[in-house]
């Protein structure tokens, strides 16, 4: 009950600071329009799970992002959880002590299309490029994961996270239209945690070369 009572206060701080960021004292009014915000961040912060709850599940992350994803198309969180582990530890991309490798085959195996971006045996990519993808992808609808190395990121810097899984559900533009954060459902923080678009790419870029999965929200799905 503590937990469920935790995970509802995150949930609901996450949205009232999506809905109402702070501003200086005397500012105007932020409208919708002036938040400029890609990608529906309050409504798949419903979907978040903290993977810290768990023992043993300290490099679960991309497990975690994987079946909250199926879990917003309408699965079961814990079934897909735990489907997950056995797929993983079964065809080797999966261990208990080291983490995944790889991303999207828990949605391959229940028959769920997506696109692939990026690989660090792709052809090197730029930042921008990657930027652009990223924000068609969000206003398009679609679900995006990404692998990041923590560390570039302040929040993680030597912190036990390094190689890291990210739901990515969101962007925030600023008045002037340039991308300002991301935000996204992060295992190990909170749902809707917003990081700096610098850093953000420089995490995702830094050994993956910006490698990402973008999962189409079918119109049937439980999270529609």
């Amino acid at each position: 009950k503590l937990r469920n009572s935790l995970r509802i206060t995150c949930l609901l701080l996450a949205a009232a600071l999506l809905i109402a960021p702070a501003r200086p004292a005397g500012a105007r009014p932020i409208t919708p329009e002036l938040r400029r915000l890609l990608g529906d961040p309050v409504r798949w912060s419903a979907y978040w799970h903290d993977q810290r709850d768990r023992p043993g599940d300290a490099y679960a992350c991309a497990l975690y992002a994987q079946a909250s994803v199926l879990e917003a198309l309408g699965y079961d969180f814990e079934m897909e959880l735990a489907a997950a582990r056995v797929l993983g530890e079964r065809d080797r991309w999966y261990t208990p002590t080291g983490g995944a490798y790889g991303l999207g085959q828990p949605l391959r195996a229940r028959g769920i299309a997506f696109a692939v971006f990026g690989s660090p045996l792709a052809e090197e990519l730029t930042p921008s490029r990657a930027l652009l993808r990223l924000e068609y992808e969000l206003a398009a609808g679609r679900l995006a994961l990404v692998n990041v190395d923590a560390w570039r990121l302040a929040y993680y810097r030597g912190s036990p996270v390094r190689w890291h899984t990210l739901w990515i559900t969101g962007l925030r533009r600023d008045e002037q239209g340039r991308a300002q954060t991301i935000i996204a459902n992060d295992s190990t923080r909170g749902p809707a945690v917003e990081y700096g678009v610098d850093e953000f790419l420089a995490a995702c870029g830094s050994e993956f070369n910006y490698y990402a999965i973008f999962v189409r929200v079918p119109e049937s799905s439980g999270g529609s």
